[in-house]
């Protein structure tokens, strides 16, 4: 009777919604990580050998990343985070995403190389980032999606004064037109 008590339990926790978010968040880091490592194979194989690749695939998975809670788990992490040694983290993390979008942006317009070989510099800086996460780190992420209140209100705090692009525009905000 208490094992089946004790299964219960387990299965209700399980199931739990926090459980899930560390369990997304988690598959959010390994299809980014994939598709990092992807964008960065495709980007090398076309510059050597002049054939073009399709990289939708591989940007539709990091934007959805950009524009997830995980990301929003990722930044808060980096801002609490005792063992980071760049105190720049949060801001590299922002702009290089948005560097790598960008330059994508600008290649699938016009196929060019040269917007192919920008895309390097932000590929590289964010796989280095990626390489220094580990396990405890995956699960210490994580928990900031188990708690989203909390998260929630740490995000916007830290994002007015760590993220480069929302500290700008709240200044310009307040500058007014």
């Amino acid at each position: 009777m208490i094992l089946g008590a004790w299964v219960l339990i387990a299965i209700v926790d399980v199931e739990s919604s926090g459980f899930k978010a560390e369990e997304r968040f988690k598959h959010d880091m390994l299809s980014l990580t994939a598709s990092i490592d992807s964008l960065g194979r495709k980007i090398s194989n076309e510059i050597e050998r002049k054939t073009p690749f399709d990289y939708d695939k591989e940007y539709e998975v990091i934007n959805n990343f950009i524009n997830s809670p995980s990301m929003i788990a990722l930044l808060i992490w980096v801002q609490k985070s005792k063992k980071k040694s760049d105190e720049h983290l949060y801001g590299k993390i922002t702009v290089n995403f948005d560097l790598l979008c960008h330059h994508y942006r600008c290649y699938k317009k016009s196929s060019s190389t040269e917007h192919l070989i920008q895309l390097l510099n932000p590929w590289k800086t964010l796989r280095d980032i990626l390489k220094e996460i580990n396990e405890q780190d995956i699960n210490e992420i994580s928990y900031n999606l188990a708690n989203p209140g909390k998260s929630y209100n740490e995000y916007l705090k830290v994002s007015e004064t760590k993220d480069p692009y929302i500290k700008n525009t709240i200044q310009v905000l307040n500058r007014g037109f």
